[in-house]
């Protein structure tokens, strides 16, 4: 007999095409520690340097609604000049949710203003307290 067993692990990579509608699903448990690497690259495949994002904010919606159910500002991975930035979502921020949330990312520096991610955030449940 085989038992197959879903591990949902701490951090998460995505990665980012600059200038494309990138949409995602994110499934992930209520209530535990979870981490989106994001990780921007240019149509050739190279890391954009994202230093020159200013202003980030990512935020998770119900289906229905336009008002956050919580909102993060991601962290630049080293600076930014590698194309990574980090968004850190805790256990309580995912304690009372489960089941489908929106997501987005978006960006902001000298001059321009750019949504690089939407999708979806899919919540399972948890018993364990």
């Amino acid at each position: 007999m085989t038992t197959r067993v879903t591990v949902y692990h701490l951090t998460k990579s995505i990665t980012v095409r600059e200038g494309r509608a990138n949409r995602i699903v994110v499934k992930a448990r209520q209530a535990n520690d979870l981490v989106l690497r994001f990780t921007v690259i240019d149509a050739d495949g190279d890391a954009v340097d994202i230093s020159g994002y200013t202003t980030r904010a990512f935020g998770v919606y119900p289906l229905e609604s336009g008002t956050a159910t919580f909102s993060k500002t991601p962290s630049l991975v080293g600076g930014g000049t590698g194309g990574q930035m980090d968004v850190t979502i805790t256990d309580t921020d995912l304690a009372a949710l489960a089941g489908d949330y929106r997501l987005e990312l978006q960006v902001e520096g000298t001059g321009f203003k750019q949504t690089l991610v939407t999708g979806l955030l899919k919540l399972d449940a948890t018993f364990v307290s």
